[in-house]
């Protein structure tokens, strides 16, 4: 890798999903200088070839600028669609009653087919039903089959549209085709593979036994009412957490939404997964070069709430603005933490790693430190203290370049790749890095290092120490114990 430059100016974190607008090596690289630190993949679009050559590219771009970018597979899951519609669109009035067939045949404006087998059995009269991203809504007269409806929000239905159930069966996460795709992310290098539609913890349990023995880690995208159910487990079965406000927002009343989305950010925070808030976050960007006064607020109020950042979908992967979109991201989360002081304290487990993540942050508020410093094998450690959100940067040095792509998605932590055995030698071969991305550092400046020792033990975190920049330059083995 070339040499790091100076850090970036936000410690939030903005993940850029790549598309038609963005995947060229150019603005991939634009996107990454902006300030985006992790690129979702979107296997639902485009085909696994495709995807693997952007990968490559992202990868040359990460070479390039010398910053460890996450790579996230996001696959497809068993979102329900309509069949095809005569002519591709079709026009729904309000008032008029429409069909929802579970038998193949050609759509038009009396009724279409529903691709799930026996959908109409978890229905009843009253029942509401969304197609598309809520453009039309449904009201059940009967549930058939086929399930007689009245049109109570009009609009254009074209094939392949979505469909919202209240409620339905249960249907694994992971389908034959996720499994396909899946495979080919592990293959290829991903970092993390993202889980959609996640109904239970077994859906989570059985993507854990097909990433075992690789270094992905998984992510959890909460956007189904059951999910909600089972929030706390999905959390701690997962590595990191999406809060999906798309499909969330069809699936539960969307006046809730809010309110869960605190709820979510807060269960993450507390078993110290990095979570992100994605949907429409600045969606008027794919057409305009300025985001509304409703986005700006939307975007600091996730931050606010606890979220390490938020992810950016249409806007950077079609959108007009790619890499204006993040850079106005990065603006609005600068200005954002300088107002961020009282977030709700974490009630983790109490174990002696959690009162010395505790502190660790404690002593470098008290002393006004310039950095946390953390070895760490697995990345934990670093995730401890990023999700206490302390007002400095948190340097994970850690010997695996995955790992270090894997934490940078997280609030305020920089990855630095590190391999020597000891704690002097290795702290001796990243001082310059912490240099360069702290070009202002003075020789008296304290610095908190929180470590596990012996090296390379995972979950041994257990000293604590606090050292001037001038000892850290110097890295003799009596400066530290």
């Amino acid at each position: 890798m070339t040499t790091r430059p100076p850090l970036p100016e936000i410690q939030g974190r903005i993940l850029a999903t790549l598309g038609p607008a963005s995947e060229q090596e150019s603005v991939i690289q634009g996107l990454a200088e902006a300030g985006a630190r992790g690129f979702r993949f979107n296997f639902s679009h485009g085909t696994p070839e495709q995807h693997l050559e952007t990968l490559q590219r992202l990868r040359c771009v990460e070479q390039r600028l010398g910053i460890p970018l996450a790579a996230i597979q996001d696959l497809p899951g068993p979102k329900i669609r309509i069949g095809p519609v005569t002519q591709d669109r079709v026009r729904l009035q309000r008032g008029q009653e429409f069909l929802l067939y579970d038998t193949e045949r050609p759509g038009d404006n009396r009724g279409v087919w529903v691709k799930l087998p026996g959908f109409w059995k978890a229905l009843k009269p009253g029942d509401r039903v969304i197609l598309g991203d809520g453009e039309i809504e449904l009201e059940v007269l009967d549930p058939g089959p086929p399930v007689k409806t009245r049109v109570l929000r009009p609009g254009l239905l074209r094939s392949g549209k979505g469909v919202t159930l209240p409620a339905g069966p249960y249907l694994p996460s992971l389908g034959p085709r996720d499994r396909q795709l899946l495979q080919i992310g592990l293959q290829a290098g991903f970092d993390y593979i993202a889980l959609s539609y996640v109904q239970h913890p077994r859906d989570l349990e059985e993507a854990r036994d097909l990433l075992r023995d690789t270094p992905t880690r998984l992510m959890v995208k909460i956007e189904r009412r059951e999910a909600l159910d089972h929030l706390e487990t999905l959390v701690e079965l997962a590595d990191a957490v999406i809060v999906a406000r798309g499909d969330l927002g069809l699936a539960v009343d969307l006046t809730e939404l809010p309110h869960l989305q605190r709820r979510i950010i807060q269960v993450a925070r507390r078993s110290h997964r990095p979570v992100h808030v994605a949907t429409q976050t600045m969606a008027s960007m794919v057409e305009y070069p300025r985001p509304t006064r409703a986005e700006v607020t939307d975007v600091t109020l996730a931050l606010l709430q606890g979220a390490d950042g938020i992810l950016l979908s249409d806007e950077t992967a079609v959108g007009r603005y790619p890499v204006d979109t993040v850079a106005w991201a990065r603006r609005i989360l600068k200005t954002a933490e300088e107002h961020l002081r009282n977030l709700p304290a974490l009630r983790p487990r109490e174990t002696p790693a959690e009162a010395l993540v505790d502190a660790a942050v404690d002593l470098a508020h008290r002393v006004r430190a310039r950095c946390l410093i953390a070895p760490t094998t697995s990345g934990a450690t670093a995730l401890r203290l990023s999700s206490r959100r302390p007002r400095l940067p948190i340097f994970a040095v850690t010997p695996s370049q995955t790992v270090a792509r894997q934490v940078h998605i997280a609030f305020g932590v920089e990855p630095v790749i590190g391999e020597e055995p000891t704690l002097p030698a290795l702290l001796r071969s990243v001082v310059h890095h912490i240099g360069r991305c702290l070009p202002d550092l003075q020789p008296e400046d304290q610095c908190v290092i929180l470590v596990g020792l012996p090296l390379r033990v995972p979950g041994n975190t257990n000293t604590l120490l606090l050292r001037r920049w001038h000892q850290l330059q110097a890295a003799k083995v009596e400066t530290f114990i």
